[in-house]
């Protein structure tokens, strides 16, 4: 979508909203399952579920082993963007972007761009500028 709809150095994020019911894994896994047509069973170990595939998946159920996650700085809501940022929250509905200036030293550029276009290339037919 940015690529097609956005700006040079313009950043798309998803609008989100505390007020959102975001689910869970697991809960998005049981709905998957369902809209393949099978119901999800959820079993007591890794081992269980694995021991019992061979059973369940015949009668459409899948065995699903769900464990709470225990992954260091988590956050059960994410933010995409800072105070000091410029924002675009009004061209799209579910989108906000967030507008980059371009920052660089014109000097350093210079020589970077100098320093590419002096190198001695061996193959011939390559141009690097």
């Amino acid at each position: 979508m940015s690529c097609l709809m956005g700006e040079n150095r313009d950043i798309f994020f998803p609008k989100l909203s505390e007020k959102l019911h975001l689910i869970t894994f697991s809960e998005i896994a049981v709905k998957y399952l369902a809209a393949l047509g099978y119901e999800a069973y959820e079993c007591a170990s890794e081992d269980e579920a694995r021991d019992r595939a061979a059973e369940l998946i015949p009668q459409k159920k899948w065995p699903c082993y769900f464990f709470d996650s225990d992954t260091t700085g988590e956050k059960d809501f994410e933010e995409f963007f800072t105070d000091n940022e410029v924002l675009d929250m009004g061209r799209f509905e579910s989108v906000g972007i967030i507008k980059n200036e371009a920052i660089f030293e014109e000097a350093k550029l210079d020589a970077f761009l100098t320093g590419i276009a002096n190198l001695n290339v061996k193959e011939p037919g390559i141009s690097l500028i």
